[in-house]
């Protein structure tokens, strides 16, 4: 079942009892969203400099690191290959940049 980092979690929340149904995950995803959307106000001083402007230091790479794990949970509790999964979206968006510039939906 997918990548090297899904295995890894995969043993790592099976060998320590972690985890849960998906919506366990979704909502460790949406936890872990918010923090780094608090350490990006945080570091942009809340929007007043631009984020283009800063460096991130070890405490966004921490809560990036979490939300990865959720994401990587959440795709083992669903049976989802990431890897395939990405390259399903790269083709799509190729496609999409092929018939109308865009990567986007157009919804």
């Amino acid at each position: 079942m997918g990548s090297d980092d899904q295995r890894t979690v995969e043993t790592f929340t099976m060998e320590h009892g972690l985890g849960g149904d998906a919506s366990d995950w979704v909502h460790d995803l949406q936890s872990e969203l918010g923090e780094v959307s608090k350490e990006i106000l945080k570091t942009t001083e809340y929007g007043e400099h631009r984020i283009d402007d800063v460096e991130f230091d070890e405490d966004m790479a921490r809560e990036v690191g979490d939300l990865y794990f959720s994401l990587l949970g959440l795709a083992n509790e669903l049976g989802i290959d990431l890897g395939q999964a990405l390259t399903t979206v790269l083709d799509k968006y190729e496609n999409r940049l092929q018939e109308s510039d865009t990567a986007g939906s157009g919804r």
